[in-house]
C-alpha cells in the first residue's frame, strides 16, 4: 500500500475551511509502547501529533459519498477501518418520527476518555457510595477524534457529511490486526466446532488450539481464545432456563434407541426438576449378577445446581466396583429417597440383600419401608474419616489413640460384649464419656459395627 499524500488540492483545508499549515511527515516505527509497528503515516502540526492510515484510495471514505442505505454506509466505513488498522464503534443515532435513521456517528474505538476516581469508585455512578468498590478496567481511550458521519438527505439517499481520518494514536500493524475486535467474529462454523468440542469434554482453550491447527495458524482463526470462552459462556447462559428440559429430552431419545434403557424423573409443584434416575442395560446386567449388596452414597454435591449425585454401586467377583444406576436429587429428605428407592426397585425387579449408606436419618427410615427384607448398614469408612475433626486437634494427632480405636472398630473377631467393653475402656482412658458424637455412635452401634453383622457376608 502506498502512503497517502497529505493536503493536496482542496484537502489542505479543515472542516471550517481554514487553510492548514504545511506539515512534516515521517513513518512511525512503533506504537506508543514501542512494541508494535504502526501502519499509518505519522504527522504533526505544531505540538499535536497524529497518524493518518495508509489505505487504498478506493476504500477511503470521501465527503459527499452516497449510499443506498445506512447499513451500506456503515459496512463501507468498517471495511475502511479493517484496511486502516483501527476499531470502530457506533455513537449517536438520530431517528425521525417515522423511525428512519437520519444521522449515525461512527467513531474510532479510542474516542473519548474514561473518568474514574483514584480509589476505584466510579464517579459516574449516581448510586455508588464512597465505600463502593468496582473492578478496575483498563481503558485505551485517548480522545481520538477520527470519525465518520452519515446523514439521510431529503432525496432518501445517505451521504457522508463529515469525515476525519486523523488519529492521535498509532494504528495497528498488519500482523496485529487479527486481534482487533472488528476482525473478530464467531460464525456458525466456529460455534459448531466449540459445541462439538464441548460434547467431547474438550475445554475452550484446547478447542482454540485445535482450531488454529486446522486453519493453519492462530492468525487464520478469526477470533481469540477469549471469544471462544465467551461463546461457551453465552451458550450456557442461553440454556440455563431450558437445560432441565434438554436433559429430559436427551434421555428420552436414549429410551427410544434402547428399549431396555430406564429413565425416570420427577418435578415439584412449580414444574422444576427435582430428581432424575437412569440405568442402562449394562447396569441392569451388573445388578442381576452382583446385586446382593448395594451401596449408594449421597454425599456428592459438586455441580452448580447443588443437586446431590447418588450412584448405586456394587462389588463384582474380583472385588471391583460396578455401577447399578445413578440419580440426581435436589433435596435429601424422605420423599426424595422414597421416590429414588421405588424407581430403583421398579427398574431392577427385586430388592438387594443388603444396603450400605452414609449416616442419614431420612434413609434410615425409608429403607425399611421400601426394602423390608433388606439389611441396612452405615458405611464405616464415612464414619471413621470424621474422627479427626470430631475428637479435637490433640487426639487427632495422637497416633496411639487412633490405633486403639481402629483396633476395636475394625476387628471382625470381636463379639458384641467384647466390643462394648473395649469401647468403654478407650472412652474412659481418654475421658471421652461425655463426647456427644462418640456417644451417638455407640447408641447406633448395631447399624455399623462388625460384631452386629457377623451373621451376614458383606463381601469385604
Amino acid at each position: 500500500m502506498e502512503a497517502i499524500k497529505l493536503f493536496e488540492d482542496d484537502n489542505n483545508m479543515d472542516v471550517e475551511g481554514n487553510v492548514m499549515a504545511e506539515e512534516n511527515i515521517v513513518t512511525a516505527p512503533n506504537d506508543a509502547e514501542g512494541n508494535i509497528e504502526s501502519s499509518g503515516v505519522h504527522s504533526w502540526q505544531g505540538d499535536t501529533n497524529y497518524f493518518i492510515p495508509e489505505c487504498c484510495e478506493k476504500k477511503k471514505p470521501v465527503i459527499g459519498q452516497q449510499f443506498a442505505s445506512m447499513e451500506e454506509g456503515v459496512a463501507f466505513y468498517k471495511l475502511y477501518a479493517v484496511e486502516a488498522g483501527f476499531d470502530v464503534r457506533c455513537s449517536t443515532v438520530r431517528k425521525n418520527k417515522e423511525g428512519y435513521i437520519e444521522v449515525r456517528y461512527l467513531l474510532c474505538s479510542r474516542e473519548g476518555h474514561t473518568t474514574s476516581t483514584n480509589d476505584g469508585t466510579n464517579c459516574n455512578d449516581e448510586d455508588a457510595t464512597p465505600n463502593t468498590k468496582t473492578r478496575r478496567r483498563v481503558s485505551n481511550r485517548v480522545g481520538c477524534n477520527a470519525r465518520c458521519v452519515i446523514r439521510r438527505r431529503k432525496d432518501r439517499v445517505y451521504a457522508i457529511t463529515i469525515f476525519e481520518e486523523k488519529h492521535n494514536h498509532p494504528l495497528c500493524s498488519e500482523s496485529g490486526r487479527m486481534f482487533l475486535k472488528i476482525n473478530r467474529s464467531l460464525d456458525v462454523g466456529h460455534q459448531e466446532f466449540i459445541s462439538a468440542c464441548a460434547k467431547a469434554n474438550i475445554g475452550t482453550s484446547k478447542a482454540f488450539e485445535l482450531y488454529a491447527e486446522l486453519t493453519g495458524g492462530f492468525d487464520k482463526v478469526g477470533a481469540t481464545c477469549v471469544d471462544f470462552r465467551n461463546c461457551k459462556r453465552d451458550v450456557n447462559a442461553y440454556l440455563h432456563e431450558a437445560d432441565a428440559q434438554a436433559v429430559v429430552d436427551k434421555y428420552r431419545k436414549k429410551q427410544l434407541l434402547f428399549p431396555t434403557y430406564t429413565f425416570e424423573y420427577e418435578t415439584d409443584d412449580e414444574q422444576q426438576l427435582r430428581g432424575l434416575f437412569w440405568a442402562d442395560p449394562i447396569a441392569k446386567e451388573n445388578f442381576q449378577r452382583f446385586g446382593d449388596m448395594v451401596s449408594f452414597d449421597a454425599t456428592y454435591s459438586t455441580n452448580r445446581y447443588n443437586m446431590v449425585f447418588v450412584p448405586f454401586t456394587g462389588i463384582d467377583n474380583n472385588k471391583k466396583c460396578v455401577t447399578f444406576g445413578a440419580r440426581l436429587i435436589s433435596k435429601e429428605n424422605k420423599e426424595s429417597y422414597a421416590w429414588l428407592l421405588n424407581a430403583f426397585k421398579r427398574c431392577m425387579g427385586h430388592n438387594p440383600a443388603c444396603v450400605i449408606t452414609h449416616q442419614d436419618p431420612a434413609m434410615k427410615e425409608v429403607i425399611p419401608q421400601i426394602f423390608p427384607d433388606t439389611r441396612h448398614r452405615f458405611c464405616m469408612w464415612h464414619i471413621m474419616t470424621k474422627v479427626n475433626e470430631k475428637v479435637g486437634v490433640k487426639l487427632a494427632k495422637d497416633e496411639i489413640f487412633r490405633r486403639k480405636l481402629n483396633a476395636v472398630v475394625w476387628d471382625e473377631t470381636l463379639g458384641r460384649e467384647e466390643f462394648e467393653v473395649k469401647w468403654h475402656e478407650i472412652m474412659t482412658e481418654y475421658k471421652l464419656q461425655k463426647d456427644k458424637w462418640l456417644t451417638q455412635l455407640f447408641d447406633v452401634r448395631s447399624n455399623w459395627i462388625e460384631a452386629y453383622f457377623s451373621d451376614f457376608f458383606w463381601v469385604g
